[in-house]
């Protein structure tokens, strides 16, 4: 049964540019494979092995690097060296090439949303993220009724349409894996956006120029992405099961919470 260590010190390799990771060299040892074989089957072998990252893997510390490189060398009749070159996907920079252009569009638009807690502070005084209570006083003198209340307000939404040609061999993994995913913080078109509140919607690819001097094709890249304000994140709250409605005075985090849902990503990246 072979046996792998993974992440050997000897091997290892990490660039950075700009103060960002780019690339990074993951080294493994696969031992105790079948002897008797031919040495591109015992290579083979190696790469097979479950515990080696295949192409696509996402770095496991890294999340905006990918597996895209995968280099077997046999150190003897059983044992193999693979190192795993993880970046991202493009060659390392998602600069258009030749000097060309981003290309942007979108605008601003209003959408009828469903509330339960209120968005910024009130005109009552109400601290941001708090329910909406409401409450009845019955005429009989009884006991107020307090319930959470419900809205549909009307809201901004912007979107934004980016393009730009790209220099990779693997724009579907580019498209996999960003799409779905939500911004860290800042980036270049929204220096000041609040982290999770940008989310990519729509990336899609077409062939422009087949072969470049350096080797990689050009792809022209489309994205879009939508923006709440409020973040991506879907949120859940209590409900009684007598009154079928909210209580008051739930507590943050414990009786409504926001799931934070999607992969957070350095949208930074897109547009270096």
């Amino acid at each position: 049964m072979p046996t792998v260590v993974s992440d050997i010190i000897e091997g290892s390799r990490l660039k950075e540019e700009n103060g960002i990771v780019v690339t990074i060299d993951r080294v493994f040892m696969v031992s105790g494979l079948p002897s008797g074989i031919v040495a591109d089957e015992v290579l083979k072998t190696a790469l097979a092995n479950s515990s080696v990252p295949r192409a696509g893997d996402t770095h496991p510390i890294y999340s905006d690097l990918f597996a895209l490189g995968r280099v077997p060398k046999a150190m003897g009749p059983t044992i193999v060296q693979v190192t795993v070159t993880y970046a991202v996907p493009g060659g390392g920079s998602f600069d258009p090439p030749f000097g060309s252009q981003h290309m942007l569009s979108g605008g601003t638009s209003v959408e009828q949303t469903e509330r339960a807690l209120h968005r910024l502070g009130q005109f009552d005084g109400a601290p941001p993220g708090s329910q909406i209570l409401v409450r009845y006083a019955p005429p009989d003198g009884g006991e107020d009724i307090v319930q959470n209340g419900e809205i549909t307000p009307f809201e901004g939404r912007s979107i934004m349409t980016f393009g730009a040609q790209i220099p990779t061999v693997a724009p579907w993994l580019l498209s996999q894996n960003w799409v779905n995913t939500v911004n860290g913080g800042g980036f270049f078109y929204s220096s000041s956006a609040q982290p999770r509140t940008w989310l990519i919607t729509d990336m899609n690819y077409e062939l422009a120029v087949r072969k470049t001097p350096n080797g990689f094709p050009i792809y022209e890249m489309s994205m879009t992405m939508r923006q709440n304000l409020d973040t991506w994140d879907p949120f859940v709250i209590f409900i009684d099961p007598e009154t079928g409605r909210p209580p008051e005075n739930l507590v943050e985090d414990v009786g409504y919470k926001h799931v934070k849902w999607h992969d957070e990503r350095n949208f930074g990246q897109l547009f270096t």
